[in-house]
């Protein structure tokens, strides 16, 4: 994951991050996001992150 420059507000959640899937190319492109400094009231969704589901594939094979 690469962080990108992108930034938008939720006026209840507060502004989120996005970060671009690697090597996914246009794909990828700000693929998942995080509120890094939500608002006291959402502090529960702090370090966690989110995907969008139709950019990306999220698959859990067995070790």
């Amino acid at each position: 994951l690469r962080k990108t420059e992108l930034s938008t507000h939720c006026p209840y959640k507060g502004d989120a991050s996005y970060w671009s899937v690697l090597p996914a190319a246009e794909a990828g492109k700000d693929a998942m996001w995080a509120y890094e400094q939500p608002f006291d009231e959402m502090i529960e969704i702090r370090d966690h992150g989110a995907f969008y589901p139709n950019k990306v594939t999220i698959e859990a094979k067995p070790a």
